[in-house]
């Protein structure tokens, strides 16, 4: 089984936030245990001056 197939199979629920320049990533997981836990990811835009640009992310993971 593949990295990607098995990333597949863990993941329960998956929603997107869109506010202004940042997007939230709100992702629920089982592990091998077949515990829950909660993915939270940040994305922030940033436009460089030549209009480039590059996203900057955080990301937290909220276990039982």
């Amino acid at each position: 089984m593949s990295e990607h197939e098995n990333l597949e199979q863990e993941e329960i629920f998956s929603q997107i936030l869109r506010a202004g320049r940042r997007t939230y990533f709100f992702d629920v997981r089982s592990t091998k245990a077949d515990d829950y836990y909660l993915t939270i990811t940040e994305s922030k835009k940033f436009t460089h001056d030549d209009g480039s640009f590059h996203y900057k992310k955080h990301k937290i993971y909220l276990y039982k």
